[in-house]
């Protein structure tokens, strides 16, 4: 960790995914892996 993100948004955007990655590798348990992304929001009453 603590590198400089390249100034070109889609270089930038492979490094957050391959630090995000490694962080999760390290510590799976720590990771949300219920994370609820495309489940559609509940409607209110």
């Amino acid at each position: 960790m603590g590198h400089d993100l390249s100034s070109d948004l889609d270089t930038a955007v492979v490094q957050i995914n391959q630090a995000m990655e490694t962080m999760v590798r390290a510590s799976p348990q720590q990771y949300l892996w219920g994370y609820a992304r495309y489940k559609a929001p509940r409607q209110e009453l």
